[in-house]
């Protein structure tokens, strides 16, 4: 199996370093062209279907980078970003962000969900894709924080547990092979 992950293109939240997860919001005018462009990028490669999260933003970039492949799209809950609770809106200076995203302290954030739980469902998801496809080539249109637990799924976690540093930029392509 073959993963090519995608972060969603930019927001206006992205830029004021602000928290959104469930929060539904659509690209801005830059995330419009960050997704336009990695669509030129990606348009060589071959992949047999797409999962996108359901949230506006993925969407927008999903039908932008797709629309050179016309590839069968599958929207899945499972791909949204890690719900911040009580963070959501908040500035990333308002609370300890490079805490929030460290695996092995697996902080409680008031109702935010914790990042072990986070991550261990993405791994899960992971897992039933290896098995359900194991010789295909799938376009993976997400969230940062999903993004990073995928990375991790790959690489593992990071001896500090700071899985801030596998974080994408909008729009960033990454490519994943399971070997197994």
């Amino acid at each position: 199996m073959k993963l090519y992950v995608v972060r969603h293109g930019q927001i206006d939240g992205n830029v004021e370093n602000r928290m959104y997860s469930l929060t539904d919001k659509d690209l801005n005018e830059v995330g419009r062209k960050q997704a336009l462009k990695t669509a030129e990028k990606i348009k060589k490669l071959s992949y047999d279907f797409v999962l996108c999260s359901p949230l506006k933003r993925a969407k927008r970039t999903c039908d932008t980078i797709n629309s050179y492949h016309q590839k069968k799209v599958i929207y899945s809950e499972k791909l949204i970003e890690r719900d911040c609770g009580n963070l959501e809106g908040k500035l990333t200076c308002e609370f300890d962000y490079a805490n929030y995203w460290n695996y092995d302290k697996n902080l409680t954030y008031g109702t935010a969900i914790k990042i072990q739980d986070f991550y261990h469902n993405i791994w899960s998801f992971l897992d039933d894709l290896k098995q359900k496809y194991t010789d295909k080539n799938i376009l993976i249109v997400t969230h940062n924080g999903v993004a990073r637990a995928i990375h991790s799924y790959f690489y593992g976690i990071p001896k500090d547990g700071d899985t801030e540093c596998y974080s994408y930029n909008n729009a960033e392509l990454r490519e994943y092979t399971d070997k197994s």
